[in-house]
């Protein structure tokens, strides 16, 4: 049974602008809303700039978590970008009781099993994001996101113990891949930094990453093709983990 929807005034009061032409699109959706129709929606309005808020906006409103994670999957690559980045402005709209319990695992599976770049950017920085903040299923989640110093930022206080913690295999599978993002000939500058910080926030779990990413900073920073922002980025990190 689909999910009933939730009225849209509550997300336009949290918009900073309403996306324009979404009540064009919602009086398109047909319930239940299906993987076909994210998949259409996404080539259709792109390259528009309100596309990724417009169905980001449809996903968020009808719970449509599931049949875009799948329309990310099923289609081509193009589609596969624009799908996922309107999961990420769902998400980041997301508030308490939003995301589904299953979010974070399926989120993490897929981009362990992913070989689009792209995808795997944005799935990395909602995984980083939900390991140190929570995937805002609860309040305490929901206030550490909106309230920490940048998505960087340390979580304090009470909500301090707020993030989702991965089992142990999932844990396993996560920095095995972002090992090998990171150290891959080809691998964007923005994937690698994601992967990074998902390692990190790994480390103090996993005692054979703890060991392995000091030199992996170290190899990373000072290879000649490393970006300025990825070298400055190495070395926070770096001194992160003292």
């Amino acid at each position: 049974m689909s999910p009933s929807p939730k009225s849209p005034k509550r997300y336009y009061k949290r918009l900073v602008r309403f996306p324009e032409g979404v009540d064009r699109l919602d009086a398109e959706v047909r319930l239940p809303v299906t993987q076909e129709q994210i998949g259409q929606w996404v080539d259709d309005l792109f390259p528009g700039g309100g596309m990724k808020a417009m169905v980001g906006y449809i996903i968020l409103k009808y719970g449509a978590w599931e049949q875009a994670m799948d329309a990310a999957q099923s289609g081509a690559s193009t589609t596969t970008f624009r799908a996922a980045w309107a999961m990420e402005w769902a998400y980041e709209q997301a508030e308490s009781g939003d995301v589904p319990e299953w979010f974070f695992d399926r989120v993490t599976g897929d981009f362990c099993a992913s070989g689009n770049g792209s995808l795997q950017r944005i799935y990395a920085k909602m995984i980083c994001d939900m390991m140190r903040f929570g995937d805002g299923r609860n309040v305490s989640s929901t206030e550490a996101r909106r309230s920490a110093a940048g998505r960087r930022g340390k979580v304090e206080g009470d909500n301090a113990d707020c993030g989702t913690r991965p089992t142990g295999g999932q844990a396993e599978s996560l920095a095995e891949k972002c090992f090998d993002l990171v150290i891959a000939p080809g691998t964007k500058t923005a994937l690698k930094f994601w992967c990074l910080e998902i390692i990190c926030e790994l480390s103090p779990r996993l005692d054979w990453v703890a060991e392995e990413l000091p030199a992996t900073l170290l190899r990373i920073s000072e290879a000649p093709d490393c970006t300025p922002g990825l070298r400055v980025a190495t070395r926070e990190i770096l001194k992160r983990l003292k």
